[in-house]
């Protein structure tokens, strides 16, 4: 989430997005998000880029989002899902799930992934789901 909201100078050094670029970041909490997680991203959010945080209510992801052969949720889905709840160019969204989460490549077809974001864009998700060492392999 942060590498997203820097970026690299030609001298290789890591320079903040200005402020004025982010205004605002929306957390949307999905399913069993952790609480705690949710609150040490919205503090590290605020202390990296100075950007106002509103932590939102809990909502399940969406059920057409579900690909129940590999039992994971298509993150391309939720992002699309996602998209209205950013009405200005200055706001972002960030969803926080437990759930495994995937996307396609071209050489791979529902690949499990920690998070996604459209780029160009104002949503990402990330899943804690694979920092859990029960979920290797899975």
């Amino acid at each position: 989430m942060f590498a997203a909201c820097s970026y690299i100078e030609p001298d290789n050094e890591t320079r903040r997005i200005p402020s004025s670029v982010i205004a605002r970041v929306l957390i949307q909490p999905l399913n069993d998000a952790d609480t705690a997680s949710i609150h040490f991203l919205q503090q590290g959010i605020q202390d990296s880029l100075g950007a106002e945080v509103q932590i939102l209510p809990l909502r399940n992801m969406p059920a057409h989002a579900w690909y129940a052969a590999r039992k994971r949720y298509w993150a391309d889905t939720v992002l699309q899902w996602l998209q209205p709840l950013s009405a200005k160019r200055s706001e972002k969204i960030l969803a926080v799930t437990g759930k495994d989460i995937s996307t396609s490549t071209i050489k791979q077809y529902n690949w499990g992934i920690m998070g996604l974001a459209f780029q160009p864009g104002a949503v990402c998700i990330v899943s804690d789901y694979r920092l859990h060492s029960a979920s290797v392999g899975a």
